[in-house]
């Protein structure tokens, strides 16, 4: 039998078939690049949205959040980024704000509207509250409790050094010593001092005279074994301060010195990071002047030239210290009320302006996507018609 070929009618009707296709093709192809046209538009369109979204968010919200969070440490957890708003259309099953079960706007999380919040360790108020501690203990001792019982006699078995956090003490001799947490004393062993504050104890452990002692640092540093307790220290004078010298005591003068020269720095840090929020903010209704921020930096650098702890120089640091710490407060109060309280409430702007987006009936995302999933479905078909024209023509004579 000889191979079989279409007949006359057969050929006609499949080329008949082929010319549809193409024309088919021609009409998708002509619609696909109208398609285009729109995409491009509705896309240059939703940058609009984009870029005002980004003000809202980049612009106003997050420098405000960035200027606080150096004043008093408070940040947002998981704040929002662009890609939470396209990830509604573009990638739905990770997408965070996508809507609840009959609703069609986008979720109006908590990091909307500011929540929640975690705190920083470290932050200016709380340098200014360790700055405010340390002209005290330069003037008038650590304070607090001390122990009881005979301490001539006691001394440490292990040493310490400033990573350490426990220290045994040998009380073998009387027995009677007698430790309260929130305790305070310096550790000397004759060359260098630590002054240490307790926070936890074991009296005895395993039958012993010993006490293991927790602590946390008051002026850190490293003493060796055999170091003693002293309970005797009361501040500096005036004139040991001037000439930053002590007969008894120069390792926790040193220390503290130390200690308060570190706590500024780590204040003009925080006040650079201000200085920079400010200057990142764009909201018409917010006021960015740093008199208030470059005053403090300025006083602080001039003032670690010297660091005079005198009575004279430290009544200079703290007046300048409880000035910045009322303007601190009071700056933060400016940034919660702004948020909310101006010309515009921008955590409401912010979320519409998302939601202009991102809805998933209207959005212009949505218009985009729909689009897009349009011009695939034209372009899989005129591959599947094109495939078929191939087959159509693969039976002809």
């Amino acid at each position: 039998m000889a191979k079989p070929i279409p007949s006359p009618e057969q050929i006609d009707l499949i080329n008949a078939l082929i010319a549809q296709k193409q024309g088919e093709i021609t009409a998708a192809t002509n619609y696909i690049a109208s398609l285009d046209v729109d995409i491009a538009n509705k896309t240059s369109i939703d940058e609009a949205f984009k870029d005002l979204w980004n003000w809202y968010n980049d612009s106003i919200i997050n420098p405000y959040v960035d200027e606080r969070r150096a004043i008093n440490g408070l940040f947002l957890v998981d704040p929002l980024t662009n890609d939470d708003i396209e990830d509604v259309i573009f990638d739905p099953t990770n997408a965070r704000l996508f809507p609840d079960p009959g609703n069609f706007d986008i979720k109006r999380i908590s990091q909307f509207d500011g929540t929640p919040t975690d705190t920083d360790s470290e932050y200016e108020l709380s340098y200014l509250q360790d700055q405010s501690i340390i002209e005290d203990y330069l003037v008038n001792g650590f304070g607090g409790t001390i122990p009881g019982g005979t301490l001539t006699n006691i001394v440490t078995t292990t040493a310490i050094t400033p990573a350490s956090t426990q220290v045994t003490l040998d009380d073998t001799t009387d027995g009677d010593l007698a430790l309260a947490i929130g305790d305070r004393f310096i550790l000397d062993d004759t060359i260098s001092q630590v002054a240490i504050e307790v926070t936890g104890f074991v009296e005895n452990p395993g039958g012993s005279d010993m006490w293991d002692v927790d602590f946390i640092f008051l002026v850190s540093g490293s003493v060796g074994i055999g170091s003693t307790i002293d309970i005797d220290f009361v501040g500096f004078d005036n004139t040991d301060r001037t000439n930053k010298t002590s007969i008894d005591y120069q390792p926790i003068l040193d220390g503290l010195i130390s200690n308060l020269e570190t706590v500024l720095n780590n204040r003009i840090t925080k006040l650079d990071e201000q200085i920079t929020a400010r200057g990142n903010n764009d909201d018409p209704d917010g006021s960015f002047g740093l008199t208030d921020l470059n005053t403090s930096k300025a006083f602080i650098q001039n003032y670690l030239l010297t660091t005079d702890i005198s009575d004279i120089g430290l009544t200079s640091l703290s007046t300048e210290r409880i000035s910045r710490t009322s303007d601190a407060n009071t700056r933060v109060a400016t940034i919660n009320a702004a948020f909310t309280g101006q010309t515009e409430n921008y955590y409401d702007r912010r979320y519409e302006i998302g939601n202009d987006r991102a809805q998933i009936r209207r959005g212009m995302l949505t218009e985009i996507r729909n689009l897009e999933l349009t011009k695939e479905s034209f372009l899989q078909q005129n591959t599947n018609k094109t495939e078929a024209i191939a087959s159509l023509n693969g039976i002809l004579p």
